[in-house]
């Protein structure tokens, strides 16, 4: 069956749809690239509490993409299945 592949790829671990590659010429490896080198610049050009405010910042930004990003994929999943159940429910009444 060729859902076997699927199921056990989740189940050892080898299929991770959080991790997608990126290409490097793509929009977006570009800004992050340069996310990250604003990120460094400020890092090593603040002191005291203007640098603790930038690392409170930088964890809240990250725990608002990593919960934007699960609650996306969520979203997706459902509405696939939904549409699954809904091609195959309509392939039973076609049926009968």
């Amino acid at each position: 069956m060729i859902y076997d592949d699927v199921i056990e790829d989740i189940f050892f671990g080898n299929l991770r749809p959080n991790e997608m590659p990126v290409r490097q010429d793509s929009h977006y490896a570009k800004a992050l690239g340069r996310f990250c080198e604003n990120e460094e610049w400020l890092t090593e050009h603040l002191e005291g509490e203007s640098k603790t405010h930038l690392i409170r910042l930088m964890n809240d930004h990250d725990s608002i993409v990593g919960e934007t990003a699960y609650e996306n994929f969520r979203y997706g999943f459902r509405l696939g299945m939904m549409l699954m159940l809904e091609v195959c429910t309509d392939d039973i009444k076609s049926a009968s």
